[in-house]
């Protein structure tokens, strides 16, 4: 106590000093304005030294006795503070009353003081005990006052009651005539404001109330942009929702209570949340999604907290549609389990719907599940089942998810879009929507997902017949009796069951590649026998003796060196090295020189044996990771096992569900006549025979192609099919500015051509739209210089055919195919970047448009066997390292540049024909032959 007796002291001389520069100083400045000048200076600097010193300690908590020290966090005794400071303002009012004769200002002084000390006393009782702030997890907590709490709050009181005191007075008493005593006072009248609120501020500071302060709720609510008018269909729903606002509406205006509980019941969760959002929109109110989960776990004493932060939180944004998505799910938990639970949701929901201002919607599969507490009054006044969405409601449904979807701008290898604006507007949703008798909401999104990820897998666009295909699928899926078979067959197909299929794939795989005995082959698999297995088959098909070291046997250097010493003298042989990590691990660089001199050896030893043509190198691994990549490099061909696992899984998947259907047990499926060859009957034998003898027979059609003409190849045709048919109808996005831009690389004799005029075919049957170029008559600049339009006055006899921008202005729909461009003169590429990306050939005269033409260009520099295993996005890249590699000097052709690879639609490979490939063809040829006649 004895600190704020010395402010207060030290406020009574400041006010008696006023009083005299009042009286004394201001005449004796206008004679002598020096001398009064260094007084007042004087004073003013004992003023701020007296505040400086004061100032110290301000805001800080006093040294109390070790005794009497009270612990940090309980309130200080109100009582005892507000009885001390009442009795110094009593006995201020007391020494006003002695002055009042002797001397009239400051009677007055002392009365003021004394009266604003009790009035700020009394008002500390006025301050809450707790704060509310808000958390990180957007939760309200609540924490005792710090203007409440010992040490911090007596000395903030004090300070606060004595300076303000003090400036209230000083202010008050000095009269504007007053100059100088206005300047030492801070200014006469209301000027007292501006020291009391500085000084305020400063105490808050030294306080650290900062940090313990009030924030601010960021949570922002919206009112949802739905409303009935957006929701087609469902009249009767709609027309009772309006009836109940009506209700509330005008239960609101009046006294007494309003009911303002709905319940939502239905068997989609997503239709009652459309609903929900279209009853805040109507209402014109934001919508607050609240979660009753705290609840469950909050105790009884803690439960006023949580409803003074939940009042505090939505405050901002009153009045508002409060809405409980999982209100029966919670609530059937909590009634199992959690009684003390489902005590607070009870107490909390009664308190709710005495809120006049709040509208409360709960979500609920049916009110039968709940208690009955939770679906009739004071909680709940209506109950609204929401049925399933009508031919209308579906429509818009189907429409907004499909909207949803396209807003993605997902593009697909090819630059395809995926699914448009305008795409949608060609579908037929009616009719869609027809097919879509008894679907929720949540069904109608599952079609859209189905049948986006089915044109996701075909890599074109979305069509309205994949969304046909989904609806049929899922009603199906519905009513599907072999989805409990199915998992039996699933738990079949384990490791053991499928191995022997995954031996005769591979089998197939290698044998219609036509792999020779020195392409090596690194097998990657989880299962060492079978990657013996499939070893050991392909080198009994070969012919070839096979080598190889046992399970027990750990294999290195000598164990390696063993094997190559056997092959030599069993010739031809397979030589299956397994598991290659143990002889070649993957190791940092900093202990590659570990391995020294025995490593090197190794490595010539594994190059010898992989140059040998009398010696096919097979070698098995766990994880290619564990694998050094120089090694792993040296390997012609790898064989993933777990890729070749999946695709193989969804064939045995599909075979033992044709099974199924035949009335075939799932446990009773034999999947051994999976790879077993067709038998066929006697009749159909005999039938032949008798067909051989008169010398007819049935050749059964081959299927149809994507691009006719096109030499096999099936995924390639669906890519290039996709490019085509999306500059067609004007759906491209991104790519060339032309119809589509190819780049068509593999060594001769592999169909570019023919894969040109498949193409060229397909735009349009009935007219020759192929122009081809051999670009090695324009290796001389001159010539190149006559790539797009020959000199006027040249002769047809001329070594150079007609010019492409000449054939263009006459077919601007042309498909051009120029082969061999790696032998053309650079300067013959001018006109390719304008082009390529504006499909505007700018070079040879005025700028000529022709976007509906069609670009292909051909060359034999990269394997295709080597391009058609590297991704589509990575294919660009291949070409410049390979260029960079082997010839720098086209690596600077601007054909060969990144900006024009880049600018491509597709860069297609062709690789040498396969076993199947020529069958194909061969079967097509034989066909169109015996056709004709």
């Amino acid at each position: 106590m004895l600190q704020p007796i010395v402010i207060m002291v030290v406020g009574l001389a400041w006010v008696s000093a006023s009083l005299f520069f009042r009286r004394e100083i201001d005449p004796i400045y206008a004679q002598i304005p020096l001398m009064a000048s260094l007084v007042i200076f004087l004073l003013l600097l004992m003023h701020a030294v007296v505040l400086a010193g004061i100032g110290k300690s301000l805001g800080r908590p006093y040294q109390a006795a070790k005794k009497k020290r009270r612990p940090k966090g309980i309130p200080p005794p109100s009582i005892s503070f507000v009885g001390t400071w009442s009795f110094i303002a009593l006995a201020t009012l007391g020494a006003g009353i002695v002055f009042r004769s002797s001397d009239a200002p400051l009677a007055l002084a002392l009365w003021g003081i004394g009266g604003v000390t009790l009035l700020s006393a009394l008002c500390f009782l006025l301050i809450p005990a707790q704060v509310h702030s808000e958390n990180a997890d957007g939760e309200i907590v609540f924490k005792p006052n710090p203007v409440r709490m010992a040490p911090k709050a007596i000395y903030f009181w004090s300070s606060s009651i004595i300076y303000g005191g003090f400036f209230l007075v000083s202010g008050a008493i000095l009269k504007p005539s007053a100059t100088i005593g206005s300047i030492i006072s801070m200014g006469t009248g209301a000027g007292w404001l501006s020291g009391a609120l500085i000084l305020s501020l400063v105490a808050l500071f030294r306080m650290g109330l900062g940090d313990e302060g009030l924030s601010v709720s960021k949570t922002k609510l919206l009112v949802p942009g739905e409303d009935f008018s957006q929701i087609p269909g469902n009249p009767e729903i709609k027309a009772e929702l309006s009836q109940i606002l009506y209700q509330v509406a005008t239960a609101q205006k009046s006294v007494g209570s309003v009911p303002n509980g709905i319940l939502l019941t239905g068997t989609s969760q997503v239709g009652r949340t459309i609903f929900a959002r279209a009853l805040a929109g109507e209402y014109k109110r934001p919508l607050y999604n609240l979660s009753l989960e705290p609840l469950l776990s909050v105790d009884g004493s803690a439960l006023d907290n949580y409803w003074k932060g939940f009042l505090f939180k939505i405050k901002p944004f009153a009045p508002l549609v409060i809405y409980l998505e999982n209100y029966g799910r919670i609530l059937s938990a909590a009634a199992q389990s959690n009684p003390q639970g489902l005590h607070n949701i009870q107490v909390f929901l009664s308190r709710l719907a005495r809120n006049r201002t709040h509208l409360l919607i709960a979500s609920a599969d049916k009110s039968e599940d709940l208690p009955k507490t939770f679906y009739s009054p004071p909680i709940i006044h209506w109950i609204i089942p929401i049925p399933l969405p009508d031919i209308e409601m579906r429509k818009a449904l189907l429409a907004r998810f499909l909207l949803e979807e396209s807003k993605k701008n997902e593009i697909l290898p090819g630059h395809v879009p995926l699914l448009t604006s305008d795409m949608i507007a060609g579908f037929d949703l009616g009719k869609l929507a027809a097919l879509m008798d008894g679907f929720a909401p949540e069904d109608i999104r599952d079609v859209v997902l189905h049948s986006s990820d089915y044109a996701r897998k075909l890599r074109r666009s979305l069509r309205q017949l994949d969304i046909d295909v989904s609806i049929r699928r899922k009603a199906q899926n519905w009513k599907d009796p072999t989805a409990g078979p199915m998992e039996v067959v699933r738990s079949r197909l384990t490791d053991q069951t499928m191995g022997p299929f995954l031996v005769n794939r591979a089998n197939e795989l290698f044998s219609n590649r036509q792999k020779k005995s020195h392409e090596s082959i690194l097998i990657i698999g989880r299962n060492r026998p079978v990657r013996r297995m499939i070893a050991e088959k392909l080198s009994q098909q070969a012919g070839f003796s096979f080598l190889t070291i046992t399970e027990e046997k750990k294999l290195d250097g000598t164990e390696f060196r063993n094997l190559l010493m056997k092959s030599r003298k069993n010739r031809p042989s397979t030589v299956f090295v397994d598991p290659l990590e143990e002889l070649f691990p993957k190791v940092q660089l900093s202990n590659y020189g570990y391995h020294g001199e025995i490593y090197n050896q190794k490595v010539m030893e594994l190059a010898q044996a992989n140059e040998d043509k009398n010696v096919w190198l097979i070698a098995g691994a766990e994880d290619i990771n564990r694998i050094d990549p120089f090694i792993a490099r040296r390997f012609s061909s790898l064989l993933d096992l777990a890729e070749l696992g999946r695709s193989l899984f969804s064939e045995l998947e599909e075979f033992a569900l044709g099974r199924i259907l035949e009335g075939v047990p799932a446990d009773k499926i034999d999947f051994s006549e999976y790879d077993a060859p067709e038998k066929t009957p006697k009749e159909e034998v005999r039938e032949e025979g008798e067909k051989e003898r008169k010398g007819t027979f049935l050749m059964a059609p081959p299927d149809p192609e994507l691009l006719p003409g096109f030499p096999g190849r099936p995924d390639l045709q669906g890519e290039i099919r996709a490019i085509l048919d999306s500059g067609t109808y004007q759906v491209k996005k991104g790519g060339s500015g032309v119809l589509g831009a190819f780049l068509f690389a593999g060594p001769r004799g592999t169909g570019k051509l023919e894969g040109a005029q498949a193409i060229a075919h397909h735009l349009d049957p009935g007219k020759g739209r192929l122009v081809v170029r051999d670009m090695g008559l324009y290796a001389d600049r001159l010539f190149a210089s006559m790539l797009l339009q020959r000199p006027l006055g040249s002769s047809k006899s001329s070594p150079l055919p007609e010019g492409i921008r000449t054939i263009l202005e006459e077919r601007p729909d042309a498909v051009l195919f120029l082969d061999n461009i790696e032998r053309a003169h650079p300067s013959a590429w001018d006109f390719l970047p304008d082009y390529l990306k504006d499909g505007v050939i700018n070079s040879g005269g005025k700028p000529l448009p022709v976007p509906r033409s069609t670009l292909i260009l051909g060359t034999s520099l990269f394997s295709g066997d080597e391009m058609e295993l590297v991704r589509q996005g990575n294919r660009a890249e291949m070409i410049l390292e390979k260029l960079s590699e082997k010839n720098r000097r086209l690596a600077f052709l601007p054909v060969f540049s990144r900006e024009t690879l880049n600018s491509l639609d597709l860069i297609v490979p062709f690789p040498g024909y396969t076993d199947a490939d020529i069958t194909d063809i061969s079967r097509r040829t034989l066909y169109d032959t015996l056709s004709r006649f």
